[in-house]
């Protein structure tokens, strides 16, 4: 499973694979050629490891343009055999003081955020990793609760979006929420001593693709109170191995134990 993001290589769209593992940047040689660079001279030979079996020979080419969120860099890339278009190496990553953040599936460089998504193996679709904006300009008072509309920068949005926001400054937090549709309220808590205002197409963070949530009512005797209960069923995305579905079921006992108005509880198949 890799992070790809959307880039833009001498004014051709692509996707690229961000790889801390790798060394340098890579550009496969047929989409070097594609590109119409046929008359550019290759630099140096070099032997890389890792892409095969079996090293394999690639060539630097300097000054490639690499266009990365609203930005362009000039980057010398490896021009090798290989079936991904791009791979942004540890080099450019490093370079440009880049942060990956895998929980966010984000790659922050400078003030700016590039979403991505993660590229699974091909018997699987992609997880789409879409884009959340600011809908209508927003004020939070110091130290109030308010809320702000998120939209979702995509003309398709089907089922059921878990939406994930951006670290804000200190005193200020939004909450995470499942959403269904295009446009949704996001609670915004402003625990600090100034306004914190969100203008109209600020970016918010991301949603991305959920399996729905189930309730089921239930009937609980505390003492002498009869309480009326749901229990909420997470499922969750990926089959768990037996000592996690373990540490889950006793996480959902630790939980059940403190809380009484809702029971979280992932769904986990035996």
């Amino acid at each position: 499973m890799s992070l790809v993001v959307d880039v833009t290589i001498n004014g051709s769209a692509t996707e690229a694979i961000v790889d801390t593992a790798a060394m340098v940047t890579l550009i496969s040689e047929k989409y070097f050629r594609s590109l119409g660079c046929h008359n550019i001279q290759l630099g140096q030979n070099v032997l890389l490891k890792g892409l095969s079996n079996n090293p394999i020979c690639g060539q630097f080419v300097n000054n490639v343009n690499i266009k990365l969120g609203p930005k362009i860099y000039s980057w010398n890339v490896c021009v090798a055999p290989m079936t991904d278009n791009i791979i942004l190496g540890i080099d450019f990553l490093k370079a440009f003081s880049a942060v990956v953040d895998l929980g966010k599936n984000i790659v922050c460089l400078g003030e700016h955020i590039i979403p991505g998504k993660l590229k699974i193996p091909p018997d699987n679709d992609p997880i789409q990793i879409l884009r959340v904006h600011v809908a209508q300009k927003a004020t939070i008072p110091p130290h109030t609760v308010g809320f702000v509309k998120g939209k979702v920068a995509s003309n398709t949005v089907d089922g059921t979006q878990l939406f994930e926001p951006l670290p804000q400054r200190d005193g200020i937090l939004l909450s995470a929420v499942l959403v269904e549709g295009k446009t949704f309220n996001v609670k915004v808590i402003n625990d600090s001593d100034g306004y914190f205002s969100l203008k109209k197409g600020r970016l918010l963070g991301s949603s991305e693709p959920c399996s729905p949530l189930t309730t089921t009512p239930f009937d609980v005797k505390m003492g002498q109170k009869q309480l009326n209960l749901h229990l909420i069923t997470i499922p969750l995305p990926h089959p768990l191995s037996q000592n996690l579905k373990s540490l889950y079921r006793a996480i959902c006992v630790t939980y059940t134990t403190h809380h009484v108005k809702a029971w979280m509880i992932p769904s986990v198949s035996d």
